[in-house]
């Protein structure tokens, strides 16, 4: 059991196997823990990717169907400019929170807090 499955799990946690040999499966909890929350966090950041792309897609679309037909922007918008010339939509305002808070997330899983 310990060869096929805590180390393995232990490996993929980023644990030296010398160190898991010093270590009980009690000990690994809190890797698994933060494995689990990392992988959580990675799938927002995709569902969150997707839905950007997915809004440019919509755009594109949009610009060839429109009458009369709008012309594609020639460079992406960034969500993260202090001073913008338009106002931003709500899914791009939602997009830039979710951008800092899940920044924020992080420092604060990696400082321990």
């Amino acid at each position: 059991m310990i060869m096929d499955y805590w180390l393995p799990k232990a490996i993929m946690y980023g644990i030296p196997e010398e160190r898991f040999w010093h270590m009980n499966p009690r000990k690994l909890e809190p890797y698994d823990k933060a494995y689990e929350l990392r992988q959580t966090d990675w799938k927002r950041k995709v569902e969150i990717e997707a839905w950007a792309h997915g809004m440019y897609v919509h755009r594109a679309i949009g610009c060839v169907f429109s009458k009369p037909a709008q012309p594609f922007p020639q460079k992406p918008e960034s969500l993260f400019e202090e001073t913008r010339e338009t106002e931003l939509t709500d899914g791009q305002k939602f997009y830039a929170y979710m951008l800092k808070h899940n920044a924020a997330r992080r420092k604060r899983a990696k400082s321990g807090g």
